[in-house]
């Protein structure tokens, strides 16, 4: 065998191209929406949220005011949720 084979196992494979995969999802999510996409965000909140949307608009005002990267993981997630719809 030469010295820069590596032999792993098919699961132990399929796991880290998994985990792979989720990190990558996880940075998609965490890139900045635009102006136009946060608009956009929050006319789709209003028209899928028919009450109590509020509180999502209040978040996406936080995240517009602060780019919390925690937060802007949600906001992408949502977004991708409500522009698939």
């Amino acid at each position: 065998m030469d010295d820069k084979t590596i032999t792993i196992e098919l699961d132990k494979f399929n796991q880290i191209k998994e985990s792979c995969l989720a990190g990558k999802e996880l940075l998609d999510l965490k890139k900045p929406l635009s102006k136009e996409q946060i608009r956009e965000l929050r006319r789709l909140v209003q028209e899928h949220f028919k009450s109590g949307y509020t509180n999502y608009l209040r978040l996406i005002t936080i995240y517009t005011d602060t780019k919390d990267e925690h937060l802007s993981i949600f906001i992408n997630k949502l977004y991708s949720e409500l522009t698939s719809d």
